[in-house]
């Protein structure tokens, strides 16, 4: 005789996958937070203090010159000044070399269009270590060593950018466009006027990757730049850990400010970054 499942039954089991569902959740909230919970406590700490056993969740005295050391005894100053600026260019060219691309490739038939496409998409499958040394040989023989423009240039347009914008401007009906174009609009005006006005969620997905990527960029700046003068915060933040002495508390302090600009920006974008993910198929 076959069961018959009751409302009761059924509530039940929903309130069983809720719990466990919350449950699975509180567990990763835990895993991510303690870490950047921990980083918190210890970069008020003396260097001595931070590896206790038991740990100390309240520091016994709060060391706030942990904070500002970076500042007074070492170049930090510059290196966020370089840090913004890099992050900064970074975005407005992405955002406007994506946008030219995601264009042409979404609303435009020419031949090899495909194909292009999927060359660009195989770039992602490239880790940075790969063309790592053929990118730094053509930046040396263009004379960008240590220079604003090697540092940022390379790395200011990914196939992730484009890749967005492409998929997102081709659920723009043609019939914007078209109407553009009867009103005389040519395809630069056509793109300022109809394409980013309808794009702002996927642009902010563009822009809060694009600040993600440069800012925490670590290895093409420490290959690209030898000046102090143009070292960015990742390159610092390695100068606390040396062969003879470890300043894990100032690392701490400066890693905590370092997250600051990046969680300010999230919440900013949130919505419309959630939006464009969404409208570009990516979930």
């Amino acid at each position: 005789m076959k069961r018959v499942r009751t409302p009761l039954h059924i509530s039940a089991r929903r309130r069983l996958t809720q719990l466990v569902s919350y449950a699975i959740l509180v567990v990763g909230m835990l895993a991510i937070g303690f870490p950047i919970l921990w980083a918190l406590v210890s970069s008020f700490k003396a260097p001595g203090d931070i590896f206790n056993v038991p740990m100390e969740w309240i520091p016994p005295t709060f060391h706030f010159d942990n904070y500002t050391k970076p500042f007074t005894q070492t170049n930090f100053g510059i290196y966020f000044f370089n840090s913004f600026l890099a992050a900064g260019v970074t975005v407005l060219l992405s955002i406007i070399v994506a946008s030219l691309a995601g264009f042409g490739l979404a609303k435009y038939n020419f031949f090899g269009k495909n194909l292009v496409f999927l060359a660009i998409l195989a770039t992602m499958m490239l880790p940075v270590q790969v063309i790592l040394i053929p990118l730094y040989l053509v930046v040396r023989d263009l004379g960008w060593l240590d220079s604003y423009r090697g540092l940022i240039i390379p790395q200011a347009v990914t196939a992730l950018s484009i890749f967005l914008m492409r998929q997102h401007i081709l659920t723009i009906p043609d019939d914007y466009i078209d109407a553009a174009r009867i009103d005389g609009s040519s395809d630069l005006g056509i793109l300022w006027r109809v394409i980013l006005p309808m794009s702002k969620p996927v642009i902010s997905a563009v822009t809060v990757f694009s600040f993600l990527g440069s800012w925490d960029s670590f290895l093409w700046p420490m290959v690209v730049v030898t000046k102090s003068s143009l070292r960015t915060i990742p390159l610092g933040i390695s100068l606390f850990f040396t062969e003879y002495a470890t300043e894990y508390n100032q690392a701490l302090a400066v890693a905590i400010m370092v997250m600051i600009p990046v969680l300010v920006l999230y919440t900013i974008l949130q919505n419309q970054f959630v939006e464009g993910m969404t409208r570009s198929g990516l979930k």
